[in-house]
């Protein structure tokens, strides 16, 4: 038992121990402070979209409408813009709704004195990885950027900017992007599992059927039809469902789709010179077949360019992919040649069955049940670069259509997706790389696009926006920032490339997604955790 020292007041003792406690409170408190400074500048740091470059994998400033004409959410973009007057917020004249093109008019951006603008996506950017691989060489190959990451970089143009865009290109790769894919060395780059799934745009959702198609362009109205008379007697495509009774016919009957397939983006302004400009033949048709009675074959069918491919399942446990040429599948002239063909399992009446057919990447793919079941190979379908970097972009839409014959069925939530289309660009003349120098105007094709490849060196990147039409990347960069201008002089830098040491981090969360509006006012302040999602 301690004995208490009669000379030293109790109430001494007491202020000595809340000195200490209180001291360590505050060590504690700096601690802290020190570990979050520490882990934001070396780990972790969030970042918010300040534009749509990157939509609709990432929203900047924007709001969401739900179409009038078949009931479709979708989002678009509010421009904005610092002023005088200080923030100064621009909606789109109209919206066009991404599945049945209904023309509709923007929301209010003010609801009694209170902006209605959902703000831009907030993101967490992992930062340890890239500076780890630049600190352990053994360390690059798990750690260091790859291809169809969405990246952080620092502004070539300016070092107090940051920007986030999909890493296209690697060191020492040359890249070039022609007809709206990638090609690195003169060969195909295809994209990733992840990547493909973040890159699907939609065409045309057959579960939200328009009712009312009189704000629609007749030239872009889209809709599963039959193609002739005789097909109407076999096909009802009035409904949600496509409802094949073929039951006993030996003819098929065949349906197609109707409507322009084009690089269109809902969340941009439609009247922006850039809206929609070339046809896209990447597709994915994607829906549950409900096979009813009687046994036949089901006949997909997709084109890119001169190719078309046919995919035909029986149901009776056969897939088969063929190939021919568009003038001849139109004129029915000569029999397709076989690709490759695999046995399934027997449809089973009334057993729903997803089943998606792609052409992607100069890949054409049957996937039954969520498995892939026959697939082309490079000696079967790839581009040839010499011939396309001659050939102008597609002029007609891409044949799209479904056949069948000799049994009933139903196809359930019919979709049609298109792939991404990256685009062209042009720099206009008079843009200087270096103020100082009159001979380093940029104006003319952009970096990397066709005919004007850029060849990257050991240690730079290419990188692009999903929304290509709305994305100031490598292809258009004309001017060079005070943290690259030495550099750029000592030609140790050429524009269109992020230096590996400009990297920041791999964008991988988006913690806090703009949502709802507080009391169905205001701004939407209170994140749509439903919409918490990691980026791919």
């Amino acid at each position: 038992m301690t004995k208490k020292n009669p000379s030293t007041p109790q109430n001494a003792t007491s202020w000595a121990m809340i000195g200490r406690s209180t001291r360590n409170t505050i060590e504690s408190i700096v601690i802290a402070f020190i570990l979050a400074f520490v882990f934001r500048a070396f780990i972790v740091e969030a970042y918010r979209i300040p534009t749509g470059s990157m939509a609709p994998t990432l929203y900047g400033a924007h709001q969401t409408q739900i179409c009038q004409g078949c009931g479709y959410e979708y989002a678009y973009e509010i421009q904005q813009r610092d002023s005088e007057r200080g923030l100064i917020s621009r909606p789109p004249r109209v919206t066009i709704c991404p599945s049945c093109k209904w023309h509709d008019l923007p929301k209010p951006i003010h609801y009694k004195g209170r902006s209605m603008i959902a703000s831009g996506d907030r993101i967490l950017v992992m930062k340890l990885g890239y500076e780890l691989s630049d600190l352990f060489p053994s360390l690059k190959a798990a750690l260091a950027p790859k291809r169809w990451d969405v990246v952080v970089f620092k502004n070539p143009s300016d070092p107090n900017i940051n920007f986030i865009k999909r890493l296209i290109g690697l060191p020492g790769e040359k890249i070039e992007i022609v007809h709206g894919d990638i090609y690195a060395d003169d060969k195909i780059v295809r994209k990733t599992p992840t990547a493909e799934e973040s890159l699907w745009f939609i065409v045309y959702d057959n579960d939200y059927l328009p009712t009312r198609r009189d704000r629609v362009d007749p030239r872009n109205l889209p809709m599963w039809t039959p193609v002739s008379q005789a097909d109407a007697q076999l096909w009802s495509t009035a409904g949600r469902e496509l409802i094949f009774t073929g039951l006993g016919k030996s003819d098929p009957g065949t349906i197609g789709f109707t409507g322009q397939i084009r690089d269109f983006y809902a969340y941009d302004d439609p009247e922006s010179r850039l809206a929609g400009n070339y046809i896209v033949s990447d597709l994915r048709m994607d829906f549950v077949f409900d096979f009813r009675q009687g046994h036949g074959q089901l006949d997909l069918v997709l084109s890119k360019f001169d190719d078309v491919f046919i995919a035909r399942i029986d149901t009776t446990g056969k897939a088969q992919l063929f190939k021919t040429t568009r003038a001849d599948f139109e004129q029915n002239l000569a029999k397709p040649v076989l690709l490759a063909e695999k046995e399934i399992p027997e449809f089973k009446p009334e057993t729903p069955v997803p089943i998606i057919f792609e052409n992607l990447d100069y890949k054409v793919r049957l996937k039954i049940d969520g498995k892939l079941v026959l697939e082309t190979t490079d000696e079967q379908y790839q581009p040839d670069l010499k011939k396309l970097l001659d050939k102008p972009a597609e002029r007609v839409n891409p044949i799209v259509r479904i056949s069948a014959r000799d049994f009933n069925a139903q196809l359930w939530h019919v979709k049609l997706f298109r792939d991404i289309y990256y685009l062209p660009g042009k720099i206009d003349y008079g843009r200087l790389a270096d103020p100082d120098d009159p001979n380093s105007d940029q104006g003319g094709s952009g970096h990397g696009v066709a005919g004007n490849p850029i060849q990257l060196g050991p240690t730079d990147y290419f990188v692009l926006g999903d929304n290509s039409p709305e994305s100031m990347d490598s292809r258009l960069w004309f001017q060079v920032g005070p943290h690259l201008l030495d550099r750029y002089r000592r030609g140790h830098y050429q524009l269109g490339t992020v230096p590996a040491d400009q990297m920041i981090g791999k964008a991988f969360f988006v913690y806090w997604p703009a949502g709802y509006h507080l009391f169905g006012t205001g701004p939407a302040i209170i994140p749509n955790v439903g919409d918490m999602r990691f980026i791919r």
